[in-house]
């Protein structure tokens, strides 16, 4: 009988593998005020989710898993998983600067919202 070893870290392997990411159901879209807002912060998601793709797996796993968990933090730590975001995007900085710019927009989209 064959068997599978799933280990490993699978945050954010929605991001890297291109599959379309959504913003409902997640902890951070529970909390944005309206559609309209949970609409512009999708298609962030999507911006950064398409430049990821351009990018080998192993350098866009890292902000992908951080964008991952900023999706399912609560209030209080949006601020934190927003540095952590920026803090793996930052790396990329020589390689991918428009992964870059497309995380900062996520955090700042996110900060309009306190936390």
């Amino acid at each position: 009988m064959a068997t599978f070893n799933n280990s490993g870290d699978f945050r954010g392997a929605t991001l890297v593998q291109g599959d379309s990411i959504t913003v409902t159901g997640s902890t951070l879209g529970g909390h944005l005020p309206d559609d309209a807002a949970r609409g512009e912060l999708q298609a962030l998601l999507e911006n950064l989710r398409r430049e990821l793709a351009a990018l080998a797996p192993d350098q866009a796993q890292p902000v992908a898993a951080q964008a991952q968990d900023l999706l399912n933090a609560p209030p209080a730590r949006w601020a934190g998983a927003g540095r952590a975001l920026m803090g793996a995007a930052d790396k990329l900085i020589e390689v991918a600067p428009k992964a870059v710019d497309a995380a900062a927009k996520v955090v700042d989209f996110i900060g309009r919202f306190g936390s």
